[in-house]
């Protein structure tokens, strides 16, 4: 049983995407089999810790991962990477605008999303990176997941 999300790194302005499928092209794609539950919160602490990187895309990319996947680096199953697609999804999809320095959210929080309709998502949330590396544990997991 796994707990499937996809957490979306672009490096491009998605600001006028009206779906998921308009920001993947050019995106790295962070997929956490088991993760779904905490990605905002894990997302909000990697957020935080690569501020001193946030205008650096290279750098703020790598430590808002490797943030994400910890020790999980070192174990054949947990996460996988992806360039411009996702992969299995049960949640809303959080994404990382390096150029516009904001979080969005796209799918409706706390409802399915399957991994077949993820490209269609809509926009449904946007937090700036200084709002979204505050959030405590329970704000960052009430952003994604409206619980």
């Amino acid at each position: 049983m796994g707990d499937r999300a996809n957490l979306v790194i672009a490096y491009k302005s998605t600001a006028n995407a009206e779906n998921l499928g308009d920001a993947l092209p050019g995106s790295v794609v962070l997929y956490t089999h088991s993760g779904g539950y905490g990605l905002g919160p894990d997302l909000a602490r990697a957020l935080h810790a690569a501020r001193p990187r946030w205008n650096d895309d290279s750098y703020a990319a790598r430590i808002i991962i490797s943030g994400i996947v910890g020790e999980a680096w070192k174990s054949e199953y947990g996460y996988g990477l992806l360039v411009g697609n996702t992969s299995d999804n049960e949640r809303a999809v959080l994404l990382v605008d390096l150029q516009d320095r904001k979080v969005r959210r796209f799918g409706e929080p706390g409802k399915y999303l399957s991994p077949d309709k993820c490209a269609q998502a809509e926009p449904t949330g946007e937090w700036s990176f200084e709002e979204f590396s505050s959030f405590d544990e329970d704000a960052a997991r009430y952003a994604h997941l409206g619980i």
